[in-house]
């Protein structure tokens, strides 16, 4: 008769495992006590079958009686000599192995691990048992890491035969611990792809098993030597270089970065694989002020960026197409043509919408909202910068000074936590302040839940995900403010400017309706100043002498316009410049020292500061300094509020893009007209002028003074009323159009 006869199909499909037909349908219902029961009456029957003796040791094992079960198969065990023992063992071993599969397959991994413990004493060199061994003990654990680094994995590894391994255990456990971020896990996988038979699969099982550490963006240096590793095996495998590229830059390693995107560059293919390119490796290069390097890519970038004006853009690898829209950005840093970069900025944009909305599977709900111009409006404001950070430090004043009669602000923030200042300034401001980690859909789904009127973006182009979600169109009317330039995404209705911060005929290239308010699109209330830290004597420089400052971030620092300001150094005896901002230490250095150089500038005169440790110390030492040097394709922004607020003189050169008219608005909106040049020529004359002529500087200084007590810029709560009636009639449009 079948032993199996009468067995469920189901468990067949588990095991074979050779169990007494009864004993294995007391087993079945896991009635553990029921299986010694029938052992030990039959062996009393049958004490010379051994197997017998396995199977009642295994009972006593699953009771939880371990003590009873390795006495019943040791006293058995103790009886062979060598020559016999290996046999048994294989025997006992092999049923062990099978009951320590069915235990996994039902989910009680604690005692598969128990039972797989027992076979790594019995039989330490059964290595797929090793293998499941370890990966139920690092699934089990609380802390996988600190387990799997107790595992000299190394070792175990060199001993193993690969003949002897099971393919599917190799996986298995590469399923479980690639996920586990440890020296041990790139171990395994280096011997997974040596020793596998498949490496495209195991490459595939690795990518899977890690897309929760990209996700959350933990341990990307674990993260980095696994997609290295990747690469050794598809090196054409432009999503890896990505990934490595992204992270690397994520933690600041500019240098590593570079060659990676190097990397892809080389290894790109189609068009817009090379465009996307060598927009990461400009950008990392201006991230690090290696202006020097610029020259050759930023041409070829230019020429990219007009030629994809004739390409068909449709074809998009989808980890290129969520941050397809940011290859923008740098534009506004090297050329102030504001007709031919919007040009290209309204096209891109117009590219990633069209291409992010075919792909995505986000749902977008039909808009629900009221259609009366009578009710509380609700207005929220996406980015990830509503924290410590300088739009979140000019933004916060418009929140705080809303009417709560009127609006109810919602705050909708990529983070990964909030911080002091959010929960000041925003949280205790808001209806409600929202975090998501990346969740883009999460996101949309909440800003449809609260049935947000108009949508506020603070990043633009800056942040691929805010560029999602407003390429979605969540709310029925979206706005562009304060951030960066506007985005170009046809989805987004309004930009937010002022008469001064865009020429009268901007509305010709732009593709959003530019929404100018009556005096500046922005109004704050001021700055928090901390004690200054910062004296002459500590730079080395005379009592007597003329400060002039740049202290703008990496990407603002164009070769030209530092040029113009080596001119001024020059020109103005007795004068020293003060460097401080984002990069590379050593490119800035090399940067600004070429080009005294070249202008005949002495070194001596050039003075680099670290980074101040506070906000608050940073601004209380603007007051060293006499004069600011802004700059030009891109001015200042936060940097020029803080200059004027300190009351020291600026020289800012004005352009025609958004970008290079921030000081001009600002400086118009604070009552000065001193400062502002309108060519190189003039920019180099303020300079010089305000250089000597102390008289005029104090003239300056002092109606910045005055200017607090009555200019718009300084005055937040009016502001904030210009604000609500942009909304009011922005939604008065909408509604009359829509009823």
């Amino acid at each position: 008769m079948d032993p199996h006869h009468h067995l469920p199909n189901d468990a067949l499909t588990i095991i074979n495992p050779g169990w007494q037909p009864v004993a294995w349908q007391y087993l079945l219902s896991d009635d553990y006590g029921a299986v010694s029961k029938f052992y030990e009456s039959l062996l009393e029957k049958e004490p010379n079958v051994i197997e017998h003796y396995w199977y009642l040791g295994l009972a006593y094992l699953l009771l939880g009686q371990e003590e009873q079960a390795q006495l019943t198969w040791f006293v058995v065990l103790g009886q062979y000599d060598e020559s016999e023992l290996d046999e048994k063992i294989d025997a006992l071993t092999k049923i062990l192995d099978t009951e320590g599969d069915r235990q996994d397959v039902n989910q009680n991994h604690q005692m598969s691990w128990l039972i797989r413990g027992h076979i790594r004493e019995l039989d330490p060199e059964n290595y797929n048992n090793v293998l499941k061994f370890i990966g139920l003990d690092t699934l089990l654990s609380q802390s996988a890491i600190e387990q799997l680094e107790s595992w000299n994995l190394s070792e175990i590894l060199v001993s193993m035969k690969h003949s002897q391994i099971d393919e599917n255990a190799l996986q298995k456990l590469l399923s479980l611990i690639a996920a586990v971020p440890t020296t041990n896990s790139l171990h395994y996988i280096r011997y997974c792809l040596e020793n596998s038979q498949d490496r495209l699969r195991i490459v595939e099982i690795i990518v899977s098993t890690i897309q929760n550490l990209i996700k959350q963006r933990d341990y990307p240096k674990y993260i980095i030597e696994v997609f290295k590793i990747c690469l050794d095996i598809e090196p054409s495998n432009l999503s890896y270089i990505n990934i490595i590229f992204v992270l690397y830059t994520d933690f600041k390693d500019f240098d590593s970065a570079t060659l990676f995107a190097k990397l892809s560059l080389e290894r790109s293919q189609n068009f817009i694989d090379k465009l996307f390119s060598v927009y990461q490796l400009l950008n990392t290069l201006l991230k690090m002020s290696n202006w020097q390097e610029l020259e050759d890519i930023s041409q070829k970038y230019l020429d990219y960026l007009q030629e994809s004006l004739t390409q068909e853009l449709h074809t998009v690898y989808i980890f290129i197409l969520q941050a397809f829209i940011v290859i923008n950005q740098p534009l506004l840093y090297f050329q102030d043509k504001p007709r031919e970069n919007r040009k290209i900025i309204n096209y891109i944009s117009q590219v990633f919408q069209s291409t992010f909305l075919a792909s995505s599977t986000i749902q977008i709900l039909p808009c629900l909202n009221a259609l009366t111009g009578d009710r509380n409006l609700r207005i929220g404001y996406i980015g990830h910068t509503l924290k410590a950070h300088p739009v979140g430090y000019l933004s916060r004043w418009l929140i705080h000074h809303q009417n709560n009669d009127d609006i109810q602000n919602y705050g909708y923030i990529f983070s990964e936590k909030t911080d002091e200042f959010a929960e000041q300034w925003f949280v205790s401001n808001m209806k409600n302040y929202y975090i998501f980690q990346g969740d883009v859909e999460g996101m949309i789904k909440q800003i449809q839940a609260d049935k947000i009127d108009i949508l506020v973006d603070l990043d633009s182009f800056t942040y691929d995900l805010t560029c999602q979600v407003m390429a979605l169109k969540p709310a029925p009317i979206q706005v562009t403010w304060l951030g960066f330039d506007a985005s170009g995404i046809p989805n987004v209705d309004y930009f937010i400017a002022d008469p001064y911060v865009l020429p009268n005929d901007a509305d010709q290239y732009y593709s959003e309706k530019i929404w100018r308010l009556p005096h500046t699109y922005l109004g704050i209330d001021g700055f928090e100043v901390g004690i200054p830290t910062l004296k002459r004597e500590d730079l080395d420089i005379p009592p007597d002498a003329v400060i002039f400052a740049n202290y703008q971030n990496a990407l603002k620092r164009h070769p030209h316009i530092l040029e113009l300001q080596m001119k001024i150094l020059k020109a103005v005896p007795n004068s020293y410049l003060l460097i401080k901002g984002t990069g590379k230490a050593i490119a800035i250095q090399q940067l600004f020292e070429t080009i005294a150089q070249k202008i005949g500038v002495s070194l001596d005169r050039l003075r680099f500061l670290e980074p101040c440790e506070t906000e608050i110390q940073h601004r209380a030492n603007l007051g060293i300094v006499d004069i600011f040097l802004d700059t030009y394709p891109y001015n200042g922004a936060t940097t020029t509020l803080e200059v004027l607020w300190s009351e020291t003189p600026l020289v800012t050169r004005v352009g025609e893009q958004f970008a290079a008219r921030n000081s001009y608005t600002f400086m118009i909106n604070a009552g000065i007209t001193e400062g502002i040049a309108w060519t190189d020529e003039e920019y180099v004359e303020w300079g010089i002028k305000l250089g000597t002529d102390e008289n005029l500087r104090k003239e300056i200084s002092w109606k910045l003074r005055q200017s607090k007590k009555t200019s718009p810029l300084w005055n937040g709560k009016q502001f904030a009323r210009d604000m609500e009636d942009a909304y009011r009639q922005m939604w008065e449009i909408y509604v009359r159009e829509n009823t």
